[in-house]
C-alpha cells in the first residue's frame, strides 16, 4: 500500500559545484608531497566527490607548544572551517574542513602532523556542562535519551515494537464549521461546551493516555521509522534507526489524514511554551499545507506558524519537515519552506521497472538513488532521504504495512538527528544541518537534471559529529 500526505519544506542548501578532477588531482598531489598527512586522512581526502564542499574531521599537531600559533594556523585558512577547538597545551588542535583546507593546513610551516579527528574535539555550541568523550562506532547511536516530538495523526501504542517508547500524548483536533451543520454544531457545544472538538474526550485538546490514538495509520508508520524496537520475528517492521529514543505523540491529524492549520499552531506553542517539554529536542513534521512557495518563503508568509517555529529554533530545538509529495521542482509548501526547519526530500533505494504503473509522475523506470519525480524539491532543499516502499508499523494490528513519500523519508532524518544529539547533546540546529549536508553525496531529479540534494548517510555524517558527554 502507497501512502502519500502534503507536506512542504525548506532549507539552506549548499550550493553544488563539481570540480574537475584535474584541480582534485593536484590538490591530493599536493597534500601528499607534504609528507605530513597520515594514511587514514589520506584516504578519506581520494573520497571526497566535491572539493568545496565534502568535509574532512582533522586533528593538527604542531612543531610548537603554543595556543597563539595554533590560532595563528586557523586564522590563516581561506576554506571554510568547523568547530575548531584548541588543546589546552597549545600542541594540537581539531578542526573541521574541506580538502582545500587540509592543503593550507598541510602547507603551514607550523603543521608537524595530521590525523583523523574523528570522534574528537568540540562542537561549536560548546557548553561548560560537556567535556569531549571517546566516540562509539556509529551504529552503537540509538537515540538514547533523546525526546522527539511526532506531530501526525497518533500512534498505536500497543504495537509490541512501540510500546514502551511512548511517554506522553497529546491531541490537537478542533472541527471545521464547514464539515458539519448548525444544527450539529449547536449540539456539540450543548454537550461539551464552547471548546468542542474531535479528540477522543470531545474537545479540541486532550493530554494523556488514550489522548494520541491512531485512526489513520499515517502517525504509527512515520513513529516506527523512527523508534521502532528489534524484533526476531521475520515478519517484523525494521529496527528504527533511533530505537532508543523517547517519543511524545502529537494527534494534529485526524483520520481523513489532514488538519487544521491552528491546531498544527497551537500544538507547536504548546511545545514552546510548556515548561514539562523543554527537553524535547526534535520535532517531526510528515505534513503541511499544498502550496507552491519558493523554497525559501518567510517574507510571503504571515501569521503565528512562522513566528513559533523560529521561537523553537531559537531555543535550540531542531524541526525536520517534509517537502512535499507534488512533484514541484524549483517549490514547496508550508511549513517545510520556512528558513528554520530542515526539509526533506524523497529518494530511491532500489530499482523499479515499472514505477510509471504505480506511480505516473515522470518517471518510466525508478533507478537506485535518485530523488523521486512525486517529491517537491528547491534550490533549498536541504536533505534526501529513503522514501519509497518503506516497511513500517501497521495502526490496525500488529504486524507492518508499506508506504512511500516524504513523510516517510522525514522521520529517517529524524531518528539521525536524535542518533547526532545522543552523541553530542550541544549541536545547535545550524551545527546539525551542516552535518547533515556534508555527511553523503548530492543526488538529483531525474526529470529536471539542476535539481540536485545532498543524500543522507548518517552513519558519515556520525563520524564527523564530535562526541561529548556531561562532566
Amino acid at each position: 500500500m502507497r501512502k502519500q500526505i502534503l507536506c512542504f519544506t525548506i532549507g539552506m542548501l549548499s550550493s553544488f559545484y563539481v570540480s574537475a578532477s584535474s584541480e582534485k588531482d593536484e590538490i591530493l598531489n599536493g597534500i601528499q608531497n607534504t609528507s605530513k598527512v597520515s594514511s587514514a586522512v589520506f584516504e578519506s581526502a581520494q573520497s571526497i566527490n566535491d572539493i568545496n564542499e565534502g568535509l574532512l574531521s582533522l586533528e593538527v599537531y604542531l612543531s610548537s607548544n603554543s595556543k597563539d600559533d595554533a590560532q595563528s594556523v586557523i586564522s590563516s585558512l581561506k576554506a571554510p572551517t568547523l568547530n575548531q577547538h584548541i588543546s589546552s597545551d597549545g600542541s594540537s588542535f581539531y578542526v573541521v574542513t574541506t580538502l582545500k583546507g587540509l592543503l593550507e593546513i598541510s602547507r603551514n610551516e607550523l603543521t608537524r602532523t595530521i590525523k583523523s579527528g574523528t570522534g574528537t574535539g568540540f562542537s561549536t555550541n560548546t557548553i561548560n556542562a560537556y567535556v569531549p568523550t571517546t566516540s562509539l562506532p556509529s551504529e552503537d547511536y540509538k537515540g538514547k535519551g533523546v525526546k522527539i516530538a511526532v506531530l501526525d495523526s497518533g500512534i498505536n501504542k500497543t504495537h509490541p515494537q512501540i510500546q514502551g517508547k511512548i511517554v506522553e500524548e497529546y491531541c490537537f483536533q478542533s472541527i471545521n464549521p464547514n464539515n458539519i451543520t448548525l444544527s450539529q454544531a449547536i449540539a456539540l457545544e450543548k454537550k461539551f461546551g464552547k471548546d468542542y472538538g474531535a479528540c477522543a474526550n470531545g474537545l479540541k485538546f486532550q493530554q494523556g493516555k488514550d489522548a494520541a490514538v491512531d485512526d489513520h495509520g499515517h502517525g504509527t508508520h512515520v513513529t516506527g521509522i523512527i523508534a521502532a524496537s528489534k524484533s526476531s520475528d521475520p515478519n517484523a517492521a525494521p529496527e528504527g534507526d533511533a530505537s532508543q529514543a523517547e517519543i511524545i505523540s502529537f494527534k494534529v491529524l485526524n483520520s481523513k489524514n489532514s488538519y487544521e492549520h491552528q491546531d498544527l499552531v497551537n500544538a507547536l506553542n504548546l511545545l514552546a511554551t510548556d515548561p514539562n517539554l523543554q527537553d524535547i529536542k526534535v520535532i517531526n513534521l510528515s505534513l503541511g499545507a499544498s502550496l507552491n512557495l519558493p523554497g525559501t518563503c518567510d517574507k510571503y508568509v504571515t501569521g503565528d506558524l512562522p513566528d513559533v517555529i523560529k521561537k523553537l529554533t531559537s531555543q535550540g530545538k531542531i524541526i525536520i519537515a517534509a517537502s512535499g509529495n507534488e512533484g514541484l521542482t524549483g517549490g514547496e509548501g508550508l511549513p517545510s519552506c520556512l528558513d528554520n526547519t530542515i526539509s526533506v526530500a524523497a529518494h530511491s533505494t532500489h530499482p523499479s521497472p515499472d514505477f510509471k504503473l504505480i506511480v505516473n509522475c515522470g518517471h518510466e523506470s525508478l533507478s537506485e538513488n535518485e530523488i523521486i519525480c512525486f517529491s517537491n524539491v528547491s534550490k533549498t532543499t536541504d536533505i534526501a532521504a529513503p522514501g519509497h516502499n518503506i516497511i513500517s508499523l501497521n495502526h490496525l494490528s500488529n504486524d507492518t504495512t508499506i508506504m512511500s513519500g516524504t513523510s516517510q523519508a522525514t522521520p529517517a532524518v529524524t531518528a539521525c538527528v536524535a542518533r547526532m544529539l545522543e552523541k553530542n547533546p550541544t549541536l545547535s540546529p545550524a551545527d546539525v544541518k551542516i552535518y547533515l549536508q556534508h555527511g553523503g553525496n548530492y543526488i538529483k531529479k531525474a526529470v529536471d537534471s539542476d535539481a540536485y540534494v545532498p543524500k543522507m548517510d548518517c552513519d558519515a555524517t556520525l563520524d564527523l559529529v564530535p562526541a561529548m558527554t556531561k562532566k
